[in-house]
């Protein structure tokens, strides 16, 4: 017959996974003689194991289908990962920690779950503590579920000596034993400093105020200006905080009595209005080193309690006289806030039944207490 052209494709399994193929040229024209293409079959490194019929399709210009069949046998390779950790350096002050992650990749075979565990150098086997979350998973290759990935914290204990750098290595063991090794580097900063409030705590009601009093303990390194700041939870309403002073340099001639090391001071006042948040707010304070850009943070923690009833006392001073008919005296009447959001006080007076001729007048007769009243009391001859 007449020649017609003819298009190549091809068709796997629904299960097969990881298996392609590539005609060269995907079309072209037989006559008398034959037409060759040159079909190339690639295997990804999780390609399904085992034997797969690719059935080829050739399909002419003028519909007519021919098929044959191309059988394929993909046999398993060793299991195989990498692994990684980004960053693989950091530096921090003792007493501190850092996050860094852990990356498990599959480079071939099929896939075992993963363990990973660390060790420290021997001179820094106390200071250092690891944690890992997970611990265990099981890698992939990335363009399948992607990598295993793991948050590595380390925490610095803080009698750690400074100015070290000390290198953690991690390792990663398969299920079957395969193991592969890398190091993070930690270095510790020769500069430190502690930061505490006290009392880490209060409870007010609405309409109080609190105060404790911030310090920052500078315990290495050369001498730096320290920047606070002090953070209420978002959605906290009505409440404010002040710090006297926001910042300074340690002072040599104030130790703190705990430790013979210069400080910084700062008192920090808490106000709650009448429309305050009520319950546990926890807030954070933060201390910045000017230079370094290193950073601690502590918790003072605020309970606000509803306001309590408006209440005052009231007293008079002196608490008695002896005056002639006709004649005047006068006392002080003194009224006290005790509680609650301050409310004008009236002053009235009343007298036993049956006693006549003797009038009483406050001046300032209302005031909103703490106050004080001259209380004038006039008599009649009659």
């Amino acid at each position: 017959g007449t020649a017609e052209e003819v298009t190549l494709n091809y068709s796997l399994p629904n299960e097969v996974e990881g298996v392609s193929v590539i005609f060269e040229p995907e079309y072209g024209t037989p006559y008398s003689d034959a037409f060759v293409f040159n079909m190339t079959i690639s295997v990804a490194p999780w390609a399904t194991v085992g034997v797969h019929n690719i059935t080829i399709n050739g399909t002419a210009a003028g519909g007519l289908v021919r098929t044959t069949t191309f059988t394929l046998t993909v046999l398993p390779i060793p299991f195989d990962f990498s692994l990684s950790v980004n960053p693989d350096f950091d530096e921090i002050m003792v007493d501190g920690e850092v996050t860094t992650t852990v990356n498990t990749r599959l480079d071939a075979g099929i896939t075992e779950e993963v363990t990973l565990t660390y060790s420290v150098e021997s001179f820094a086997e106390d200071w250092i503590t690891v944690n890992f979350e997970p611990d265990a998973g099981t890698p992939s290759y990335p363009v399948v579920n992607g990598n295993f990935t793991s948050n590595m914290t380390v925490i610095v204990d803080p009698y750690a000596s400074p100015g070290k750098d000390v290198n953690i290595t991690i390792t990663a063991t398969s299920a079957e034993g395969l193991i592969k090794d890398t190091i993070f580097t930690l270095s510790l900063s020769e500069f430190n400093f502690n930061l505490m409030v006290h009392p880490d705590g209060d409870t007010i009601p609405q309409d109080d105020s609190a105060m404790a009093m911030i310090t920052v303990t500078h315990l290495a390194g050369h001498y730096e200006e320290f920047v606070l700041e002090a953070d209420l939870p978002e959605g906290v309403e009505g409440i404010t905080v002040m710090l006297t002073p926001p910042s300074g340099y340690p002072d040599p001639r104030k130790e703190d009595p705990e430790y013979p090391y210069p400080v910084f001071t700062s008192m920090m006042t808490i106000t709650a209005n009448e429309f305050a948040t009520v319950g546990e707010i926890p807030i954070t304070i933060t201390a910045n080193s000017s230079l370094n850009g290193w950073e601690r943070t502590t918790t003072f923690d605020l309970i606000v309690t509803p306001a309590l009833p408006f209440d005052f006392n009231l007293a008079v001073t002196p608490t008695e006289d002896t005056i002639k008919q006709g004649e005047n005296t006068t006392a002080d009447v003194i009224a006290t806030h005790v509680s609650g959001p301050g409310e004008n006080v009236t002053l009235t007076y009343s007298l036993p039944a049956g006693v006549e001729g003797i009038n009483v007048f406050f001046d300032p007769e209302v005031d909103e207490p703490d106050f004080e009243s001259t209380m004038t009391i006039a008599t009649s001859r009659i």
